[in-house]
């Protein structure tokens, strides 16, 4: 929820705080979804070398800032650049927590609750994000979206290397030889 309500008030935001027009904001949203589509090709080439862990938390902590900076942006220019990196990151972020559900449990045991999750969290994003921006401002939005991604940072990692730890334990367990002791032939 906290990252789509960005997504769900970021035309208002650019056009009433930035002074982006209509052409403006058609634009910061389809390189956003150009970022996104590079994000992913990235994390299918690198994603197995970098781990899960440090990319999370890293895509996790830029996002944060990048949602705080978000509310506060006036330049227009800048404004293009915070939305396109953040959703950049957003897509990053995304792909490695649906990562690590999967990684979990092979049998999709944690992969489709997530996805449930995000679901409903997405549905609800457009009126949490405008209800919120309208009570206390963009800035506050801002930074009540960067708190919750700070928050939500905390589980995913210790979910993350709870996973990590999981598949290593079932690699060492699967390796050939590994049921039988090499040290009773000696």
């Amino acid at each position: 929820m906290g990252e789509d309500s960005l997504w769900a008030v970021a035309a208002v935001m650019g056009e009433q705080q930035a002074s982006l027009d209509e052409a403006g904001m058609a634009l910061v949203l389809s390189l956003s979804t150009a970022g996104g589509l590079v994000a992913s090709a990235a994390v299918s080439l690198f994603g197995k070398k970098l781990g899960r862990t440090v990319p999370l938390v890293t895509a996790l902590l830029v996002g944060a800032i990048l949602k705080i900076a978000s509310g506060f942006v006036t330049d227009p220019g800048l404004y293009l650049v915070v939305i396109i990196v953040w959703n950049t990151v957003y897509m990053v972020a995304f792909l490695y927590i649906v990562a690590i559900a999967a990684a979990l449990d092979a049998t999709g045991k944690w992969s489709a609750p997530i996805l449930g999750v995000y679901l409903v969290g997405s549905s609800f994003a457009p009126l949490f994000g405008t209800a919120v921006s309208e009570m206390v401002g963009f800035a506050n939005l801002g930074i009540i979206l960067g708190a919750i991604t700070l928050i939500v940072l905390v589980p995913l990692l210790f979910i993350s290397r709870f996973s990590h730890q999981q598949e290593a334990d079932h690699a060492q367990d699967t390796t050939p030889g590994a049921e039988f002791p090499h040290a009773a032939i000696v």
